[in-house]
């Protein structure tokens, strides 16, 4: 087999080697995306399947005056709408000549040409194809590790409590092989405090994944073998990985799906592993799906033991401990079904239908909040989605039966009232009762159900160099929560005013705030009280490029309210980017003061990392926080070296539980190299 593999891998690299092409560095775009989102997401979140296909994007830019609009829909900045009117600029007055007659264009901003520009090339698509003698191949190999470089409790072998199996390096491998059909490749990764090489992991690394992916063979639109991600319609049938939350400055509250991708992320949860196909035929697609894999369950056994049920599924992926080997591989899923689709002239529907099955029972743990909660060995859902986009309107919907035919729906319009403005609506009724564990719709929480809300919104280019966007969301529940005792209602707005004169110097202005029934924090409540907990956060941020010098300045700060408790929290920071006349040498740096009075108040900002890595660290309690990381391109070869560390002026011990660290300061030390061939 292996003489086989090797015989493989050699005739592929023999039918043509290309060294990768140069990109623009897609940085400021990534930052862009991710900055917005920061807080929505854990600390240690895996965001590489967005970040994947920018860089997949630009790598294969979309030929502007080519491309049909199903074409265009691959770049995930553009809406519908802004799509149409491209298209209808270009049938009017014929192919573009240069980028910048983007801005021509009827409702495409400067910032958007900005985001959209590596990602689009005026090359002849055809003539490129023609010119081309041989198939390609490019290689892609990236390892990277990383460590807290202080003691931690758990690495303690005197430690009272169970400590971890294995050491403190975070290790990470990943290899794709491209061509210009598809692409194949694995992903390896080991968590802090896992066992690699040894007891009771012999096997290397905890997690591998692989996968093969075709794409763009005729009627064969799409193919994937191994792991691989879903998403259609609006979320609320199937969606896994990557989505922007409840308002996004270029598509309103309406999110873009891409159907079938390649799974290439660590993170050990939500992604299917299987196969997937999609097929189409003129205006018709149909896509199937089948998946089979262990999951880790929070098992609890039964009386007697012999037998055990699951009270939820844990996608953390952690193997540190005995407890957490305990729960892996407790949960094997079996999942089948498809999605066919019908797209013409700016119509769009789409119907779903899935259905999972496991080998043990889901019990959820006997809490009132979780009584509606799924449960049982077998889960099916259907429903449909809909869109169509118009001159100066773009409406869309989906609804969702669950096994039960409880339902959950929403629908929503995007209206393009001027070039300079957009308003969007959105409207959700999600049953208490209805259950999906699959869906990612947009919503106040995480289950897509027991909610209902009316979501406002507007982009507004104000001026040339101004704009203004926000939305307003009202939501309410006609049942518990975890963390809410009691049925709610709540509101959360957001208003950013943005000023970018030129492409060195940019600014903007955001204000968020929310109000959200929650439990009392009294411990003197027999039954247990919702209060409201008022929350809100004002930051401006400044960016300024001097030559080889990019300057980022922020000041937020943050308010807490709840009862007659007040928390608040501050954030100071400093970036600069560092460009060397050498243009394969960079430097980035920060340096960050924060205070807050309780973790409640703490302040999330996004924070430049190794290539495919993110950081969004959490600022709490009083401290100072610097990195400074070093890029080197040197060749095929790339290199980054990234030294963080944050010291807090008011602990005498930072973190908790076995990552418990005795004194004041937590680093991390963290390194990756590259080869591209």
């Amino acid at each position: 087999m292996k003489k086989v593999f090797a015989f493989i891998l050699l005739l592929v690299c023999m039918i043509g080697i290309r060294r990768a092409s140069s990109q623009e560095d897609l940085r400021p775009v990534i930052e862009e995306i991710l900055d917005n989102i920061a807080g929505q997401y854990d600390e240690e979140v895996d965001l590489s399947e967005i970040t994947d296909r920018l860089y997949d994007l630009a790598s294969s830019p979309v030929p502007l005056n080519q491309a049909d609009a199903a074409r265009l829909s691959e770049i995930p900045l553009l809406s519908g709408y802004q799509i149409n009117q491209l298209l209808d600029y270009r049938k009017r007055f014929g192919d573009f000549a240069t980028i910048f007659e983007l801005q021509s264009v009827e409702g495409l901003d400067r910032k958007t040409i900005q985001l959209i520009r590596p990602f689009i090339t005026l090359a002849d698509e055809e003539k490129m194809l023609s010119d081309q003698k041989r198939m390609f191949v490019n290689h892609d190999l990236m390892i990277r590790t990383s460590r807290v470089l202080q003691q931690q409790k758990g690495y303690l072998s005197d430690s009272l409590s169970e400590g971890y199996l294995g050491g403190p390096m975070k290790s990470y491998m990943r290899y794709i092989m491209k061509t210009d059909f598809g692409e194949a490749g694995f992903t390896a990764d080991k968590d802090a405090g896992e066992a690699f090489f040894e007891e009771p992991n012999t096997s290397g690394f905890d997690f591998y994944s692989a996968h093969l992916y075709l794409e763009k063979l005729g009627f064969l639109k799409k193919l994937s073998v191994g792991d691989y991600s879903l998403s259609f319609g609006q979320g609320l049938n199937l969606w896994t990985g990557f989505t922007m939350g409840k308002s996004n400055p270029v598509s309103g509250a309406k999110k873009l799906p891409y159907g079938i991708r390649p799974y290439r992320s660590a993170t050990e949860g939500g992604f299917f592993r299987g196969a997937a196909t999609t097929l189409q035929k003129g205006r018709f697609s149909l896509s199937t799906f089948y998946s089979s894999q262990k999951l880790d369950g929070n098992k609890v056994y039964n009386a007697d033991s012999s037998d055990y049920h699951v009270t939820s599924i844990d996608i953390g992926g952690y193997h540190r401990t005995s407890n957490e080997l305990e729960d892996e591989n407790s949960l094997k899923e079996t999942l089948f079904g498809m999605n066919a689709s019908y797209d013409h002239s700016g119509m769009h529907f789409g119907f779903t239908a899935f259905r999972s099955e496991f080998d043990h029972e889901m019990i959820p743990q006997a809490q009132l909040y979780n009584k509606f909660r799924f449960a049982g060995d077998e889960h099916f859902v259907k429903g449909a989605d809909f869109s169509w986009t118009m001159k100066h309107a773009e409406f869309f919907g989906e609804m969702s039966l669950d096994s039960e035919n409880d339902l959950a729906w929403l629908a929503g319009a995007n209206f393009y009232l001027h070039p300079r403005l957009m308003l969007f609506i959105l409207h959700r009724d999600y049953d208490k009762a209805y259950n999906n564990l699959y869906a990612a719709a947009t919503g106040e929480y995480s289950h897509s159900n027991n909610e209902q809300g009316w979501l406002y919104g507007m982009k507004f280019d104000v001026h040339q160099n101004w704009v203004f966007n926000g939305y307003i969301d009202f939501f309410s529940s006609e049942w518990l929560h975890y963390g809410s005792e009691s049925p709610s209602t709540g509101k959360e707005m957001e208003a950013r005013v943005s000023f970018i004169p030129d492409r060195e110097n940019s600014a903007y202005l955001r204000f968020y705030y929310e109000e959200k029934e929650v439990n009392s924090s009294s411990e003197f409540d027999i039954i247990q009280q919702t209060v409201l907990r008022k929350r809100s956060k004002l930051r401006f941020h400044f960016s300024k490029t001097i030559n080889r010098l990019d300057l980022r300045s922020r000041i937020e700060s943050s308010m807490v309210k709840l009862e007659q408790e007040t928390s608040n929290g501050f954030l100071f920071y400093q970036d600069i980017i560092y460009s060397f006349e050498n243009p394969d040498l960079k430097l980035y740096g920060r340096y960050a003061f924060f205070e807050t009075d309780d973790y409640s108040s703490r302040i999330y900002a996004y924070e430049n990392d190794v290539l495919y890595a993110f950081s969004f660290p959490a600022y709490y309690y009083k401290g100072n926080r610097y990195f400074l990381m070093l890029s080197y391109k040197w060749k095929r070869m790339s290199f980054w070296l990234r030294y963080a560390s944050t010291s807090y002026r008011d602990r005498e011990t930072v973190l908790s539980g076995l990552n418990e660290i005795v004194g004041s300061r937590v680093s991390e030390l963290k390194f990756q190299v590259r080869v591209k061939f």
